[in-house]
């Protein structure tokens, strides 16, 4: 990436020259250097900005948003997604929409702006629906289930989990599954059906183990500890929350190496710019 980085400067190519450094944003992305995948997202942004290509700009918008949504940044993501969707809007851009549509009420439902979420999350479901897209449904179909979870809608919200667990299950995104057993659960919880929360919130600790998807163990660790509290279980109650206590340290020691990392990178990548 580097050398094309290099041969497109020479001959002021600044399109390609935008492309590669979105590529290298993508590739410290994966890395989980959010830092530099930032800051070289800026960069592809500053030369489409140059060259005046609207979708690419949008394109930057959305994957800047990606970025400020990965550090829990949800309010410079969502700031980024709306620039994305409103120049998507001006271009007919209708996956393009889709997509950032969706990732607008998934933001949405993480800062607990439910109706937001709602609203977006079933912008993105009709729009899916129309293009086709079985998994975009799916995705967006769940971020209407948890909106309508947050703002209290429960047999809304379990009107449209029906099935869900089927259809992902017959070549659906199985990352979908973590939204659905955590929206089940969270639905019997507070309506007192107990048993049938720590059934799914056992079913979403299991999916999440056999991913290793760390955040997610947590969380269900913690609602399961809940769930076996109010059912005067204390002994698997206890059992839960010092299973979650240990998911709790070891992402906080990920998480501490992950920012060593990336705080390595950047001075060593500051340090070839300075050259």
């Amino acid at each position: 990436l580097q050398l094309g980085l290099t041969f497109y400067e020479k001959l002021n190519r600044i399109d390609k020259v935008s492309h590669v450094y979105n590529d290298i944003a993508v590739a410290w992305n994966s890395r989980g250097n959010y830092e530099l995948a930032l800051r070289n997202h800026l960069k592809a942004l500053e030369l489409r900005k140059e060259f005046g290509n609207a979708q690419y700009i949008s394109m930057s918008y959305n994957n800047i948003g990606l970025i400020y949504r990965a550090k829990n940044d949800f309010a410079k993501a969502l700031a980024f997604y709306h620039k994305s969707l409103q120049l998507k809007r001006k271009l007919n851009d209708e996956q393009g929409i889709l997509n950032t549509t969706i990732n607008l009420g998934s933001v949405y439902n993480s800062m607990g702006k439910y109706d937001s979420a709602y609203l977006f999350s079933k912008d993105a479901f009709e729009r899916a629906t129309s293009l086709k897209k079985h998994n975009d449904q799916l995705a967006a179909k769940g971020n209407m289930a948890a909106a309508l979870c947050g703002i209290k809608r429960y047999p809304d919200a379990l009107k449209l989990l029906s099935g869900m667990e089927e259809e992902i299950g017959h070549g659906g995104d199985k990352k979908i599954l973590i939204t659905v057993y955590k929206t089940y659960g969270t639905i019997y919880q507070e309506t007192g059906v107990y048993h049938s929360a720590q059934a799914y919130f056992e079913k979403g600790l299991a999916y999440s183990e056999q991913i290793d998807r760390l955040e997610s163990k947590m969380a269900f660790s913690e609602r399961l500890s809940t769930v076996y509290a109010l059912q005067g279980n204390y002994l698997k109650a206890y059992s839960y929350l010092i299973k979650s206590k240990t998911y709790r340290e070891a992402l906080f020691n990920e998480e501490n190496i992950r920012q060593a990392n990336e705080l390595s990178a950047v001075y060593e990548n500051q340090e070839k710019e300075s050259k």
